[in-house]
């Protein structure tokens, strides 16, 4: 009787410093078909959790892979988040991003950011409506060229499009998994127009936020790739409304916000907060305060207050923000930015 046991052959892990272990667990991966029969083949099982793929290779009694790799193989997932990430991450969905680990030269890197691999990484196009079929002017294209990344040489000619003098279209069918450089060389000879294609079965993934590529090789063994995702700061901005129907009216030289946080937490434990001089406000500001002035019948004045440097979020304990008027706390601990807005904007009304 056979007995199966399975080793880590490769894993991913996502990582962003909002979590105190420093791995997010907002994402998840989804292979493409064409990697599930791969990993099928090759005896591979992937699980997925917190953030982290693992692929797993089936031994058998003797510790031995079932399966040997004796080839190279590319391995696609989309990347979704499944939570809120809108004001944690730098560039928050629906930005799409290719992480891969090959780098343009062809050489294999364990990080995987969305810059070191791919030139052009930050232009990929919207996997849910990305469109091949291709028009121009007759007698301007003289060939397109489509191109793919491989190990140990980089971008290589996968087929040239030649393009006759009757022609004004095109339409780019791309079967084989993975992403494309696709050049356009015009009549003049001159190159330009450098675009990337995805293939058709991860461009008809739908809205991946990212799109992961893993080539794998002979001799591999517990390959431990990263994507690290850089955190969203911004400038902590306190809109403090003033109602007419207030018993009494504010002072606005007695009118302070009181950050503090504990030595425990991850936040800086002093913060200074200060009132902005309308006459300063930018242009936008002015417009989003006029705004909430034009309510004549019930708001008094507003009151800006912006903490002096821009700040990161963070799991964990989180710092108190407290309204202070001429030494009285008005409303005891308010709320602060969180993960789940667009921005760090809180409007508060006294």
């Amino acid at each position: 009787m056979l007995h199966f046991k399975y080793k880590p052959f490769l894993s991913v892990t996502v990582l962003h410093n909002f979590y105190f272990d420093n791995t997010s667990h907002d994402f998840v991966f989804a292979a493409d078909a064409d990697t599930l029969q791969t990993l099928t083949s090759l005896g591979l099982r992937a699980r997925n959790a917190d953030g982290k793929l693992v692929l797993y290779q089936e031994l058998d009694a003797n510790d031995i892979p079932f399966t040997a790799i004796d080839a190279v193989a590319d391995l696609y997932f989309t990347v979704q988040p499944k939570t809120d990430v809108l004001n944690i991450m730098e560039t928050p969905p629906p930005s799409h991003y290719w992480f891969s680990n090959l780098r343009e030269d062809g050489t294999y890197s364990n990080v995987l950011t969305r810059n070191a691999t791919l030139t052009l990484a930050d232009a990929l196009p919207d996997v849910s409506g990305q469109v091949k079929g291709l028009n121009f002017a007759l007698g301007t294209i003289s060939t397109f060229t489509l191109k793919k990344l491989t190990a140990a040489v980089g971008w290589t000619t996968v087929k040239q499009y030649p393009v006759d003098a009757q022609m004004t279209d095109l339409k780019l069918d791309v079967n084989t998994g993975g992403l494309y450089l696709l050049e356009t060389k015009l009549t003049d000879n001159s190159v330009t127009q450098q675009k990337m294609i995805l293939h058709n079965a991860l461009a008809a993934a739908g809205r991946a936020w990212s799109i992961l590529h893993l080539q794998i090789k002979p001799g591999d063994t517990n390959q431990a790739y990263t994507i690290p995702l850089l955190p969203r700061e911004a400038v902590w901005q306190y809109y403090l409304v003033e109602s007419k129907h207030r018993a009494t009216t504010l002072d606005p030289t007695k009118l302070s916000l009181k950050y503090t946080a504990a030595v425990t937490s991850r936040y800086p434990v002093n913060v200074a907060m200060s009132r902005i001089d309308p006459g300063a406000y930018s242009t936008a500001t002015k417009k989003f305060v006029d705004g909430i002035k034009e309510d004549t019948a019930n708001i008094r004045d507003v009151y800006l207050f912006e903490t002096g440097g821009k700040l990161k979020l963070f799991d964990g304990e989180q710092p108190e923000v407290k309204i202070i008027h001429n030494g009285v706390d008005l409303a005891g601990r308010i709320t602060i930015p969180r993960r789940s807005m667009n921005n760090a904007i809180i409007t508060y009304k006294l």
